[in-house]
């Protein structure tokens, strides 16, 4: 059950407190962070350190996760909306009956799925981050944003979410 304060935040709390229920790839490591991102959230942790020239510690290897969830005037305002930017960025579309559409891109760095769910529009995406590499790699981010994109949308579906925060659960 969402607590008053998250209640109060609309999609950004909603974004939050799912993004930290489906999101275990990234939360395994440690100095976690949460924040709103006005109707998202993003999380990040550090799953390696070092002590950087100055003496600060600085982070070898993290993950981050961003969800970004918006409410279509219809369901099919929602699919238009996310049939566009399938066909924007060149996705491919995945099939699952827990979405009414949905695409895929990924590479070795990230994943983004864009889902459209009733008349719900939610982006989930998943990448590596390091102060010590320029490009930070992450093997199975394809499938991890597959699969926590498939929780996350399965909660969508349930009426009223994600508008109201304690009908998501």
């Amino acid at each position: 059950m969402a607590t008053a304060r998250e209640q109060e935040g609309g999609l950004e709390a909603t974004a939050c407190y799912m993004l930290g229920a489906a999101t275990g790839a990234v939360s395994e490591g440690h100095d976690y962070v949460k924040q709103g991102t006005g109707d998202g959230c993003s999380v990040d942790s550090c799953w390696k350190e070092y002590d950087g020239p100055d003496g600060i510690k600085r982070c070898a290897y993290g993950r981050g996760a961003e969800l970004t969830l918006a409410i279509a005037g219809s369901a099919k305002a929602a699919k238009q909306f996310v049939a566009g930017e399938i066909a924007r960025v060149g996705m491919k579309k995945l099939k699952n009956k827990v979405y009414d559409l949905a695409g895929l891109f990924s590479n070795s760095k990230e994943g983004i799925v864009e889902m459209a769910v009733g008349r719900n529009i939610a982006r989930l995406a998943l990448g590596p981050a390091s102060d010590a590499e320029s490009s930070p790699r992450w093997p199975r981010v394809r499938t991890e944003v597959s699969e926590d994109a498939e929780l996350i949308a399965a909660r969508l579906r349930k009426p009223g979410c994600p508008a109201d925060l304690n009908r998501c659960f």
